[in-house]
């Protein structure tokens, strides 16, 4: 799907280096107001919507991958739009049971993923933490049903699980009618079916590329060595020690932030320290211990959406044993613009939470002004990269 949309962009502006990208600035660019509904939805208010849009609009990933031509800014538009229509129906579902609730938005997530499945396979990682999603709130459910064990084994696959194992056939129409170009060009069915196994076989097979990065080293933006983790750089010599590179990280701001807050949020998701003492208790030999619930204060949901989609979106690259690339951190990317935003949306109402979030802002979007020009190809001197860029020494850019 992602390569007939090139297509699309070459058939309208011509066999030009415009042609070839302008379709991923169009999908880049739409991804800011989809960001702003994911946060405005997940968070009920407009400082929700807009810090969520205007932390992706700054990083450096969404805004390099969106103008080099590569298919991954359709993969991240399209999880969006499903992760939006999951929420609206997952949402509901908290709100009034699976039976009272319209499985309308349901079905476009479905379809959503299966244009982002078709674009590229690593969508359904954090589809699949979507999944987990229903399947504990519908576990939670039958927990009150006082029936047998086979009685709850039936009515787990009730309404809507039995519709999703329909659903996949949706998907697998979607996935092989965007192969249909294909066929009306001389490949067979066969054909097709042999392109996926010989995808299969390389991407499970032993891929080695000096310019791949480890996947605890993409939030860090540091490698194995030290260096960034350049998967994709290019660099011309120009005259006069200047030189005209592009390459793709994202903005410090938004990951080492990002990623600090997804780490306090996953504490507050699982009620951490409430779960720490209620563990303490069990295996206390004191006589006096006192047992604890998290269940007390009830589950955050905006909290354990997030860092359910991201670490499920991040971590099966754990068991990848082929060469992988920071690009692969881009569907995690958005999840950690919203890990910031829910401590902006939540302290925005006092003042030091104020001060907090636009400082947060303006270093965002100072930082990105500072790289632009690593970032964008803009003709810029050796001697600046050197000595404003290199945070560390172990950066390189050109």
């Amino acid at each position: 799907l992602g390569k007939l949309m090139e297509a699309t962009g070459v058939a309208l502006f011509g066999e030009t280096p415009f042609g070839w990208r302008i379709m991923g600035v169009v999908f880049a660019t739409l991804m800011i107001p989809l960001m702003y509904l994911l946060g405005k939805k997940l968070f009920g208010t407009w400082i929700g919507g807009f810090s969520a849009a205007f932390l992706l609009a700054f990083d450096f990933m969404h805004f390099t991958m969106a103008r080099i031509g590569t298919v991954d800014t359709y993969v991240v538009f399209f999880s969006l739009l499903s992760q939006l229509f999951f929420l609206i129906y997952f949402m509901n579902v908290v709100k009034t049971g699976f039976k009272k609730t319209s499985v309308l938005p349901l079905f476009l997530a479905v379809v959503f993923f299966a244009l982002g499945f078709s674009t590229k396979w690593f969508t359904l990682y954090g589809a699949a933490g979507l999944l987990a999603l229903l399947i504990a709130v519908r576990i939670k459910d039958l927990s009150k049903l006082k029936k047998s064990l086979s009685d709850k084994y039936v009515a787990f696959f009730d309404r809507p699980f039995l519709l999703l194992l329909g659903f996949i056939g949706i998907v697998v129409a979607i996935y092989f009618a965007t192969y249909i170009p294909d066929m009306l060009a001389g490949d067979s069915f066969p054909t097709i079916i042999h392109l996926q196994s010989a995808m299969f076989a390389f991407h499970s097979g032993n891929v080695v590329d000096s310019s791949s990065a480890p996947w605890w080293s993409w939030p860090f933006m540091f490698g194995i060595s030290g260096s960034v983790p350049r998967w994709f750089d290019i660099s011309y010599g120009l005259p006069n020690n200047m030189v005209s590179t592009i390459t793709v990280l994202g903005n410090p701001v938004v990951w080492w932030v990002g990623f600090a807050l997804m780490l306090v949020l996953t504490e507050r998701a699982i009620h951490g320290r409430e779960l720490a003492r209620s563990l303490w208790s069990r295996i206390s030999k004191s006589s006096t211990r006192q047992r604890i619930s998290i269940r007390a204060k009830g589950w955050d949901l905006p909290a354990i959406f997030i860092v359910v989609v991201f670490f499920f979106s991040w971590l099966p690259y754990v068991f990848i044993g082929r060469a992988t690339y920071i690009y692969h951190f881009y569907l995690s990317v958005p999840l950690l613009c919203l890990a910031i935003t829910y401590f902006i949306n939540k302290y925005w109402n006092i003042r030091i939470g104020k001060v907090a979030a636009i400082a947060i802002f303006a270093g965002t979007v100072a930082v990105f002004a500072l790289f632009y020009p690593v970032i964008s190809g803009a003709p810029i001197s050796t001697s600046f990269i050197h000595s404003y860029l290199r945070w560390f020494p172990s950066w390189y850019f050109a």
